[in-house]
């Protein structure tokens, strides 16, 4: 096995917006510091193809439907997960002396992305030019991490549409920036002992991204240093930034978990990693056809839960019925119904058909959800409920529930604002139920979500910008002609409550559908 090398220093240089474009156009700085060296032009952008769920990836070393941030989120709030410490956490604990330095044209990154008591010096810029001008004396510090995010070149493709002229030209502008800060480390004297990286969080289609089309998904990566070879970087996924850069300066970092810190040094960088990258294969989880056990039966709902906090039951038994008789179902198209739920049948919504709910309103104090997904491949993003027509956006108040291909999203709607909330689903699984639980606590604004009745991720927002939760009437699906749902979708045991359950009242709960 070849001989494993320490860095004394790493360099991230991310490209907002890049994606793998760069293949398209005049890079002469990128051409000639990797020439020699490993890159792909086909790594992977996380889903959703957005900067903070990336760039949270890269920094934090995991998949955005775990970590949970959005850019309004990091936004508003300071890093301060202990149990996701971004990159430069980890790297402090080993090395407390070492100067580490962000320098990013977005801001959000550097204050939501990064703990505030490192001591990592923190520049910011809306113009790369100038942020360049700030990154050169920085080097000259002798950084022990440097993290770069240029952002022009994604305002180029939001302005211009992504691969073209006007978009290439900024790609070819930045290149420049790179070269400079790629000879600032050779005046340094450190280029030797550095390893240096060139990235990109996503790509683009048209003027925007956020799916996963050929010019979005796909990134550049390019990695330096007196210990990589010349060839190709295997697989690749933006948050396995966070595991190049510890293992390049040799500090350890958790074994992969999906439901947590889940990056992966990707083979071609290091000889000695090669093979070690593991590829999750999902397997369906489907049930066998059981009765729904009559409510108030010894095996029946109510024997588990206090009846008295639900406030709608739909389980989809070939029909749209509230158990709980609290509001009577109007039926929107062609909501269809088979057999393999969990329990009876199941429903299918999207493109056929809705159900409303005009009686069901949530609680101010705080409400919970809890609902069997069929976890698929989605191109786009589903509505599975909510109470807030889309037109009335963001003046109305309310929330939804979306589903894509690996995680829920939750959106609250209140006073001209949102807070965005990612809920992950299993990677394992590639096409099943999984059960999900979100309990939103109104009086403390914390988020929390359960996936197959086990805590994962939670979130806070600003309660004084929600004033209620209550817009127009419930929908599971949408009937918003603003928001047709072209996908189908299926949901099982859908069940609404009152404030925010026990952990013994999930526990409960859990063991109903055992």
């Amino acid at each position: 096995m070849p001989e494993r090398i320490i860095y004394d220093y790493v360099a991230v240089i991310g490209v907002d917006g890049m994606g793998n474009f760069n293949k398209n156009t005049e890079t002469p700085n990128i051409d000639r510091i990797f020439k020699d060296y490993a890159e792909t032009y086909y790594g992977y952008s996380m889903l959703p193809t957005i900067s903070a769920q990336n760039w949270g990836g890269m920094l934090l070393g995991a998949s955005p439907a775990v970590h949970g941030l959005t850019n309004g989120y990091i936004s508003q709030f300071e890093h301060d997960r202990e149990n996701l410490p971004s990159v430069f956490k980890r790297i402090r604990e080993v090395y407390p002396d070492a100067y580490l330095a962000s320098f990013v044209n977005w801001n959000p990154i550097n204050h939501g992305l990064i703990e505030h008591n490192l001591g990592v010096e923190m520049g910011t810029n809306g113009n790369d030019s100038v942020l360049t001008d700030m990154i050169i004396p920085a080097v000259m510090k002798k950084p022990k991490f440097l993290f770069v995010q240029f952002d022009n070149v994604d305002g180029a493709g939001h302005k211009n549409d992504y691969g073209t002229e006007g978009h290439l030209k900024q790609i070819s502008i930045t290149d420049e920036y790179i070269g400079r800060i790629f000879e600032a480390y050779e005046k340094a004297g450190i280029l030797k002992d550095t390893l240096f990286i060139v990235t990109a969080d996503h790509g683009g289609f048209n003027k925007g991204h956020g799916g996963f089309t050929v010019g979005e998904k796909y990134v550049y990566l390019g990695a330096r240093g007196k210990g990589v070879k010349k060839g190709g970087i295997g697989f690749y996924r933006t948050k396995d930034i966070s595991s190049i850069v510890l293992y390049a300066l040799g500090v350890d970092y958790p074994e992969f978990d999906e439901f947590g810190y889940s990056s992966q040094v990707p083979d071609g960088i290091f000889p000695e990693t090669m093979g070690c990258y593991k590829l999750i294969e999902g397997e369906a989880n489907i049930p066998s056809p059981r009765p729904t056990p009559d409510l108030y039966d010894e095996k029946g709902l109510y024997n588990f839960i206090n009846k008295d906090n639900l406030k709608l039951g739909l389980f989809f038994n070939s029909n749209l019925d509230d158990v709980t008789g609290h509001s009577k179902a109007v039926e929107k198209g062609l909501v269809k119904f088979y057999n393999q739920g969990i329990y009876d049948s199941r429903a299918e919504f999207g493109a056929t058909g809705s159900a409303l709910y005009p009686e069901i309103k949530v609680s101010d104090k705080g409400f919970t959800f809890a609902s069997w997904v069929w976890k698929q491949e989605i191109k786009g993003i589903v509505p599975l409920f909510g109470n807030l027509d889309f037109t009335k956006r963001p003046e109305g108040a309310g929330f939804h529930i979306l589903q894509r291909s690996e995680d829920v999203l939750i959106v609250l709607f209140g006073n001209n604002n949102q807070c965005e909330f990612m809920a992950p689903l299993p990677e394992a699984v590639s096409e099943g139920w999984v059960h999900i639980m979100i309990s939103v606590d109104a009086e403390k604004g914390t988020i929390q979500h359960y996936l197959n009745f086990k805590p994962t991720v939670s979130a806070k927002y600003n309660t004084e910008i929600y004033n209620n939760f209550n817009g127009d009437s419930f929908v599971v699906g949408s009937d918003r002609s603003e928001n047709k749902v072209k996908e189908l979708f299926y949901l099982d045991d859908l069940l609404l409550f009152d404030g925010v359950l026990s952990r013994d009242e999930i526990a409960k709960l859990a063991e109903y559908y055992k």
